[in-house]
């Protein structure tokens, strides 16, 4: 099915037609999709979601989605921020990762460790803007 969207009414007819509702840009448009009564994804600055769907490839998924957000060390908020996959896939998408360089944590220590570094006191440290993996990794503080 095509639809043309030329009005608000067409976006909400739209989300009225769909099982989920990923909706980027402004304040308005997250709060749109979020009032549609589906399963709803506001992106907002720095959030951007990228959705693997099960049939693509995911090295290239992975290979993509790595690029995007380390070219610029996660300046801009175009990089995926976030991965969705289906979880009947998720060794195969964390091994894709993997194998094109992402590092993976799973045990609650390490995962310590990076969140009071990136968000000491819940909050985002503002110093590690703009810096390499290996920096954040290196605990190197500002």
């Amino acid at each position: 099915m095509i639809l043309d969207i030329e009005s608000v009414d067409d976006t909400i007819n739209l989300m009225q037609r769909c099982d989920v509702v990923l909706a980027t840009g402004g304040a308005g448009m997250v709060k749109s999709a979020y009032s549609s009564g589906k399963h709803s994804y506001g992106v907002g600055p720095g959030n951007v979601q990228g959705i693997v769907d099960e049939d693509v490839d995911f090295n290239e998924a992975a290979q993509k989605m790595i690029a995007s957000r380390t070219f610029d060390n996660g300046i801009i908020c175009s990089g995926d921020q976030t991965i969705i996959a289906p979880a009947t896939k998720f060794n195969e998408v964390i091994d894709a990762f993997k194998a094109n360089g992402a590092f993976y944590v799973d045990d609650a220590e390490t995962v310590a460790k990076f969140r009071d570094a990136i968000f000491p006191g819940g909050a985002m440290n503002k110093n590690l803007v703009g810096q390499s993996v290996q920096a954040v990794a290196n605990g190197i503080r500002y």
